[in-house]
C-alpha cells in the first residue's frame, strides 16, 4: 500500500504502531477523526512517506523525533490536536525536503528550537500559532530562504521582532519554492489552510504568491525594526519587509514610531499594527496615500480601522499609547466632518 486516507470519519483510539512500519507507503492521512493517545515514535522505518497528517484529532504526548526521519518527508502537519512538550532535540533531524511543518493548535511549550532554521531548509509554511511558545525568535530561521509563511500568533514570545526575517528570499522570488524528491512519480500539489484577515483560507497552487507574517498575540517589544541604507544610494524602497502582504503584528508590546519604510511595501494587502505601544506620525506617503474611507470608533480614538481601495483590504492601526495624536495632522486621512466631529465630541 502506498496511499492512506482516513480522513473526516469517526475513527477513535490510539493510531496503530503498525502506522509508522508500512514500508511502501507515501502519503498518510488520518486527519479530522477522534484518535487520542500518544504519538508512537517508530517513524524512522517508513522511509518512502512524503506526507504524514493527523490533524484535527485528540492525540496527546510529545512529538516523536522519528517524524521527521522519513529521507523524503514533504508535508507534517499535526495541527489541531493536545500535544505538549518541548519539541525534540534537533541533532538526528535533518529534513531537507519538508515543506510544510504545522504545530498550530496545540500546547507545546519551550522555546522554538534553533534547528529549525538549521535542518528544515526547504521550508514554505511554518505554522507553530496558538501554543505556549516562550522566548525570543530565534535568528537562525532567517536561514529559511524559501519561507512563504510564518504564524507564530497566540504565543508568549518576547523580544525583538528580527529585520532579517523580512528578506527571506522566498517573500521576493515566486520562482523560489519547495524542492520535490527525486523519483516522485507525479506533480505534488500542495494545499493548506491560514488563517489570514481573521477568516480561514485554503491555499493551493497560489500558495506561492502568498507572503504572510502573523506575530500578533504575544509579548513582542522594541521598535519596528528599520534597518539602516548601507549605502547612501539606498532608500526606503530596500525596506526587508517590502514584499509581505499579510503583516500583523497586533497586541504586542511595540512601542516607537511606524517606520515611514512601511509606505513602500508595495505587495500589502492587510496590515494590523493594533494594541502596541506606538506614537509618532503615521506615514502619509506611497502606499499609504491609498487610505479611504475611514471609521473611527470610541473615545480618544481608541479605535482606527480603515477600509482601504484598491491597494489594501484593511489597515488596523488601534489602540495605542499616543499615536492617536498625529491622526489630527495626518492629511492623508480623510473622512467627512460629521464622523470627527462625533469623534470628537
Amino acid at each position: 500500500m502506498t496511499y492512506l486516507n482516513l480522513s473526516g470519519n469517526f475513527m477513535n483510539g490510539e493510531i496503530p504502531f503498525s502506522m509508522g512500519k508500512m514500508k511502501y507507503l507515501t502519503e498518510l492521512y488520518l486527519s479530522n477523526n477522534k484518535f487520542s493517545g500518544e504519538i508512537h515514535d517508530n517513524w524512522g522505518n517508513s522511509q518512502a512517506l512524503l506526507i504524514i497528517d493527523l490533524s484535527m484529532n485528540n492525540l496527546s504526548g510529545n512529538l516523536p523525533s522519528s517524524m521527521f526521519l522519513p529521507t523524503y518527508i514533504l508535508w507534517l502537519k499535526l495541527n489541531g490536536n493536545n500535544l505538549s512538550g518541548e519539541l525534540p532535540f534537533g541533532t538526528t533531524i535533518n529534513s531537507t525536503y519538508l515543506s510544510l511543518l504545522d504545530l498550530g493548535d496545540n500546547r507545546f511549550s519551550g522555546k522554538i528550537p534553533r534547528w529549525i532554521g538549521e535542518r528544515l531548509t526547504s521550508l514554505t509554511v511554518l505554522r507553530l500559532r496558538n501554543n505556549k511558545f516562550i522566548g525570543s525568535i530565534p535568528q537562525e530561521l532567517c536561514s529559511l530562504q524559501m519561507l512563504h509563511v510564518l504564524d507564530f500568533a497566540d504565543n508568549d514570545l518576547s523580544g525583538h521582532l528580527p529585520i532579517c526575517l523580512g528578506n527571506l528570499s522566498g517573500f521576493h522570488d515566486v520562482m523560489l519554492y519547495h524542492k520535490v524528491p527525486p523519483d516522485v512519480p507525479y506533480a505534488f500539489i500542495p494545499q493548506v489552510e491560514l488563517v489570514v484577515k481573521g477568516r480561514e483560507m485554503a491555499y493551493t497552487k497560489t500558495l506561492k504568491l502568498v507572503n504572510i507574517i502573523d506575530l500578533s498575540s504575544n509579548h513582542l517589544q522594541g521598535d519596528i525594526p528599520e534597518e539602516k541604507p548601507v549605502h547612501r544610494e539606498d532608500t526606503e524602497k530596500d525596506w526587508q519587509f517590502r514584499p509581505v502582504g499579510n503583516f500583523d503584528l497586533s497586541w504586542n508590546s511595540l512601542s516607537g514610531s511606524i517606520p515611514p519604510a512601511m509606505s513602500h511595501m508595495t505587495s500589502l494587502n492587510f496590515l494590523n499594527l493594533s494594541h502596541n505601544n506606538l506614537s509618532g506620525p503615521i506615514p502619509s506617503t506611497n502606499q499609504f496615500l491609498t487610505f479611504q474611507d475611514p471609521s473611527i470608533y470610541g473615545g480618544a480614538f481608541s479605535r482606527v480601522e480603515m477600509l482601504l481601495r484598491p491597494a489594501f483590504t484593511a489597515v488596523i492601526i488601534a489602540d495605542q499609547q499616543s499615536l492617536v495624536f498625529a491622526l489630527t495632522l495626518d492629511t492623508a486621512l480623510k473622512c467627512t466632518a460629521p464622523l470627527w466631529n462625533k469623534v470628537l465630541s
